[in-house]
């Protein structure tokens, strides 16, 4: 009961835009944990934070956050792009996005690797690794870890 108060007075107090950024957070939320496919998580990791960074741009009313709040949205789409790229190479090797069949599929790449103490080199997997790699750099960055928390506009 207290918590409804709270969220109307919040409600009543920055308008319509607010609720509405936090339901489309809330669909992108569900979009990235309901998704059978790489792209969807994507899909809903961004709307996620882009509706996330808006909240946070209406709640505190200081320069330096909106201007942190502008570099963020210009990062997240080179990272959106990266990411992009990354899943065009994995599908470019494996042939689909769902992760069932990448599941399957990574493992008959880890067998053909380790055959018989031989080398086995080839540019399927090399740009599989590289897939792999700019699509979870692009997610660290998405969360927030480490190496790019110094780029999350409300530490400004």
């Amino acid at each position: 009961m207290l918590a409804q108060e709270s969220f109307s007075n919040v409600l009543l107090r920055r308008g319509f835009e607010f609720s509405l950024f936090v339901l489309i957070a809330a669909f992108g939320l569900r979009l990235s944990c309901s998704a059978m496919y790489l792209f969807l998580v994507v899909l809903g990791f961004d709307l996620n934070l882009l509706s996330f960074l808006a909240v946070v741009g209406l709640s505190i009313h200081s320069n330096r956050i909106a201007e942190a709040n502008m570099k963020f949205y210009i990062y997240s789409s080179f990272i959106s792009g990266l990411m992009l790229f990354g899943l065009s190479l994995i599908f470019s090797v494996m042939g689909s996005l769902n992760f069932f069949v990448l599941v399957n599929l990574c493992s008959f790449f880890n067998n053909a690797f380790f055959f018989e103490n031989s080398f086995y080199f080839s540019y399927d997997l090399l740009f599989l690794a590289l897939g792999f790699f700019f699509f979870f750099t692009g997610l660290l960055f998405k969360f927030g870890s480490q190496p790019y928390l110094v780029a999350i506009p409300w530490r400004a």
